[in-house]
């Protein structure tokens, strides 16, 4: 499989995912989540910290595209999609999981099945 990737091709994949991680890190350390807050102040801190997120994802993707080289660009645009939706999935499941324990639900087999 290596020998059919346009050469870039690995390091571009690396770099997207890591871009997409660093995105997602600085933005929950700017909510943060380690803060106790009432729970619409949560809510509030939740959307503006996606906003944000999503915009400088945004951003991140449009200049790490533009730097890549020309071959390596289908791996690192498709790394980074996989990435970010992979990272936002992870977090919804666990802001939710977090939601429910600070609402008194505590996890449940249920819940859990569900999300």
């Amino acid at each position: 499989v290596g020998d059919r990737l346009a050469p870039g091709a690995g390091w571009s994949a690396a770099v997207s995912a890591g871009v997409v991680a660093v995105v997602f890190g600085l933005g929950l350390a700017v909510i943060g989540v380690r803060r106790a807050r009432p729970m619409d102040a949560w809510m509030r801190a939740y959307l503006a910290g996606q906003g944000a997120r999503f915009f400088a994802a945004v951003a991140a993707a449009g200049a790490l595209l533009y730097s890549l080289p020309h071959s390596a660009r289908g791996v690192g645009g498709v790394t980074f999609a996989v990435a970010y939706f992979a990272t936002l999935m992870a977090e919804s499941w666990a802001t939710a999981r977090h939601f429910r324990r600070a609402m008194g639900a505590g996890p449940t087999p249920a819940a859990d099945a569900e999300s």
